[in-house]
């Protein structure tokens, strides 16, 4: 009892300055020989009671763990699941062809965002089966958070993939019936790089070093170390991305076609629209190079990773009225969706929308 008190006595110290929650990392280790998860169910059902109690806006998240039930998250009171990245779910979208990755991840192949995918209709079948499957055993519509990276995977400007591929991930990522969660620097586009020095164990594997997503942020090269610090460049912890044409927050904050101004409109886009948030069902219309779905009543998403033009034929959807609200090489004809390479779409089935674009980085 002694230890809960001061777990909550941490968390209370922080949720006084302010901070929104936590995701707790690896929380159903915490009670070592609790084969059933029980006692652990248990604990963190009494921890968010107590904040609950003191701190009813705060937000208590599992790092989720494949070999646990949702519905012991359920039990334990977590208010969501977060898909840890280097889980199977998660890699069947942004596994980057296993750049970066681990190779022990299980299925470790190319990915439903790859432009090369050679089957994306089955690695996009596993990941909805694997969603279906989380929510079924959760009891019904359960919050979940699919992040685009963290500091344990690679970032989704992974070689091979390019800048130009990001607006579909995104457009996916905030579209989503799901919650999103942003890794930093993946909003302007940030690259997972190769070769870093190995940080307090960041080399995993002897074919992965996680230092390659943690480096430094990128703000401004018209600053010292791109705005992240003024120390001598050698002082920093890791080295920034050294090329030329890295991604700053400064060179994309006045672009129209950058991947930051692109996330800004679609995150505006999702606060404007509530169907685009986690309230609204999705309807999966079409599983495959374009993915097409339906949230809620009239808003429809057509993403395209694939590095060519893709076409469906979708006859019973109405799309005569539809109106774009965030559309990058993306048509809507009558029963027929066009979806240039790495297109990307929201429509609003009705009328009163505005236009705008997003091209590539």
């Amino acid at each position: 009892m002694a230890n809960r008190q001061a777990l909550y006595e941490v968390m209370a110290f922080w949720l006084d300055r302010g901070v929104a929650g936590f995701r707790v990392d690896m929380p159903y280790s915490l009670v070592k020989d609790d084969q059933d998860l029980s006692t652990t169910a248990r604990l963190w059902a009494d921890l968010h009671h107590r904040l609950d109690e003191h701190h009813p806006h705060a937000v208590l998240l599992p790092e989720n763990d494949p070999r646990v039930s949702p519905a012991t998250a359920v039990q334990a009171g977590f208010d969501a699941d977060f898909f840890l990245v280097i889980e199977q779910a998660h890699s069947l979208l942004f596994n980057n062809g296993g750049a970066g990755t681990l190779a022990t991840l299980p299925e470790h192949r190319d990915c439903f965002f790859d432009a090369s995918a050679s089957d994306p209709t089955a690695t996009l079948g596993a990941f909805l089966q694997r969603w279906d499957a989380h929510q079924h055993g959760a009891g019904g519509e359960r919050l979940v958070i699919i992040p685009s990276a963290d500091h344990d995977f690679s970032r989704l400007a992974t070689a091979p993939r390019t800048g130009e591929q990001l607006g579909a991930a995104f457009a996916f990522l905030l579209t989503w019936g799901s919650i999103p969660s942003m890794y930093y620097g993946d909003e302007i586009g940030m690259r997972y790089l190769t070769g870093m020095p190995d940080r307090e164990g960041s080399i995993w594997s002897p074919g992965f070093n996680r230092a390659g997503c943690r480096t430094p942020m990128q703000w401004d090269d018209r600053l010292p170390n791109a705005g992240f610090s003024t120390a001598p460049a050698d002082r920093l912890y890791l080295p920034q991305d050294p090329q030329g044409d890295r991604p700053t927050v400064a060179g994309q904050r006045d672009d129209p076609d950058s991947t930051l101004s692109c996330v800004r409109r679609l995150l505006r886009l999702r606060t404007t629209e509530p169907e685009l948030r986690t309230g609204a069902g999705t309807e999966v219309l079409f599983a495959g190079y374009p993915l097409v779905y339906r949230r809620g009543d009239r808003h429809l998403v057509v993403v395209n990773p694939a590095g060519a033009a893709r076409s469906v034929e979708l006859p019973a959807l109405a799309m005569a009225s539809a109106q774009p609200l965030e559309v990058s090489g993306v048509r809507l004809l009558d029963g027929h969706v066009e979806a240039g390479p790495f297109g990307y779409g929201v429509f609003l089935m009705g009328t009163g929308a505005t236009t705008a674009g997003c091209a590539k980085m």
